[in-house]
């Protein structure tokens, strides 16, 4: 977790590269990897996080509401996630989420 208090999106940009993931351009499926997407609010403190699944969709645990899966990551647009921020990626093989 980033440091107590630190809720920048660069504090856990750094945080999910310590789990091996990397920035990256690329929002779509890519052979052995997985992917997610990171949302800040109007004032630049992460949000959310939302994770590219096998199908091509994109799934988001809404707080304490049910999870829900979306077509893009620009679904969650609006007041509350905004659009996202930084795309990341770690190979597939370093997490066992999808095997």
């Amino acid at each position: 977790m980033p440091r107590t208090g630190d809720y920048s999106l660069k504090a856990y940009v750094d945080m999910f590269r310590s789990q091996g993931f990397e920035l990256c351009d690329d929002r779509g499926i890519e052979t052995g990897y997985e992917k997610i997407a990171l949302y800040a609010n109007r004032s630049g403190e992460f949000s959310h996080v939302a994770i590219l699944i096998p199908s091509g969709r994109w799934a988001s645990k809404m707080g304490d509401w049910e999870d829900i899966e979306h077509e893009t990551p620009d679904d969650l647009n609006g007041d509350l996630y905004r659009a996202p921020r930084a795309f990341m990626r770690r190979h597939a093989k370093d997490s066992g989420l999808f095997m």
